[in-house]
């Protein structure tokens, strides 16, 4: 009996084959055409994303300026006059690096293309 049984799992030992070389092909071929179609999308979206936080930042800077009017009655000469007391620590911008343009006339900040 534990011979049959032995000589059976011969049997399908050799039988296996595992894969070929086209299936190993074909689903690699398949794998980079998904991520060709995916990753453009992903990255498109981190740049749309950095741009939103950007002109978000630039909005909560533009407070920042406003209440440093309404304290000391005039604009800021630069946005550095704001530190500490208005905001931590001038940022840059996540999309360039660049600083952000600020218009000490009007006292609001833009993003810089």
């Amino acid at each position: 009996m534990l011979i049959k049984i032995g000589e059976r799992m011969k049997r399908i030992r050799e039988r296996e084959q595992g894969f070929t070389l086209i299936e190993l092909l074909v689903v690699i071929v398949i794998l980079g055409v998904i991520a060709a179609l995916v990753v453009p999308k992903v990255v498109g979206n981190v740049d749309d994303a950095k741009m939103k936080a950007d002109e978000l930042t630039a909005k909560q800077l533009t407070n920042a300026v406003n209440q440093y009017k309404a304290v000391n009655g005039n604009y800021p000469n630069s946005l550095s006059d704001l530190v500490p007391k208005y905001i931590d620590g001038v940022p840059k911008q996540q999309s360039n690096g660049k600083d952000f343009t600020y218009n000490k006339t009007d006292g609001v900040v833009t993003v810089t293309q």
